[in-house]
């Protein structure tokens, strides 16, 4: 190796061992942890159980719960970003009066903190003096409201978060698909205008076959985020009322610093990393194809 590959690799060396240190370190040492009970309330008392834990985590129905709850959320919000940030981008992709300043407009949610976000939509939905209540109640839609407000009930509190997560992720979606129409080629479509083709005829059977692999990037991505959502749900709501907004973090969470079970709390995340590899990479599997052929 020449003096010159060594130097480089003397001045990565410490970047490289401070990134081993915060993401290799803690790994290795969570994954050890999933196999004992430990309880933080008796730290002292540290027992390897093997698989005990990830057996457990099975039969808790809490769980079982959550993981309904995040599949729910997850399915509900990628179907509605996916069909309101597609309608907008092909919307805008056009030239229309007042589009440079709906655009800012549009893109402010995105750049809004979460934890921001999560505070706001608390506030509006607060039964005392939030807006979206006191117009619902304007509208006589009287039992969403009543004394404890829409996330007050468990009926209407994931309906709730669902809105949340479309309003602040909505105009991500919107970007992405509006720079892959600007990637378009114009010829098929000025082919199949030529040949006849009607307005969604040209949709369908060219402008979507030719988005699809930036359709899998935006699937790919904000199944991601929606999948691991923690801070915005957990300051509107903290996951409830009971456990009706308990997505999987914040059911790890709570096992961790509610119940201090951190054995079962560690194992419960290495089970929702498996499953996010394992959609991961059908999806990337997927989409290397697609954009191969």
């Amino acid at each position: 190796m020449s003096k010159e590959k060594y130097l480089g690799l003397f001045l990565v060396l410490p970047a490289l061992s401070w990134l081993v240190f915060i993401n290799l370190f803690p790994f290795v040492q969570t994954l050890r942890l999933s196999f004992y009970q430990w309880v933080l309330t008796k730290p002292w008392e540290r027992k390897f159980v093997g698989l005990n834990n990830y057996i457990k985590i099975f039969l808790d129905p809490l769980f079982l719960d959550s993981l309904k709850i995040t599949a729910i959320y997850v399915g509900c919000v990628l179907s509605a970003e996916l069909i309101l940030g597609l309608y907008i981008a092909v919307l805008l992709n056009r030239p229309i009066f007042g589009r440079g300043l709906f655009l800012t407009l549009l893109l402010l949610p995105m750049v809004i903190s979460p934890v921001v976000v999560g505070l706001f939509f608390r506030c509006m939905t607060s039964p005392d003096f939030g807006l979206l209540n006191y117009y619902l109640q304007k509208l006589g839609l009287y039992q969403l409201v009543l004394s404890e407000g829409m996330m007050g009930r468990a009926s209407t509190a994931l309906l709730t978060v669902i809105l949340m997560d479309i309003w602040e992720w909505t105009p991500f979606v919107f970007l992405l698909f509006l720079a892959g129409l600007r990637g378009l080629p114009n010829e098929p479509f000025e082919a199949a205008e030529l040949d006849g083709a009607s307005r969604w005829q040209r949709f369908k059977y060219i402008t979507l076959p030719l988005l699809k692999p930036v359709i899998l990037v935006v699937v790919l991505f904000r199944t991601m985020d929606a999948y691991r959502v923690f801070d915005t749900i957990w300051l509107i709501g903290k996951g409830g009322p009971g456990h009706a907004t308990s997505t999987l973090s914040i059911h790890i969470y709570r096992t961790a610093f509610y119940y201090w079970d951190i054995g079962t709390s560690t194992a419960m995340s290495y089970i929702m990393l498996i499953i996010a590899i394992i959609f991961s990479v059908i999806l990337l599997k997927y989409l290397y194809e697609t954009v191969r052929f």
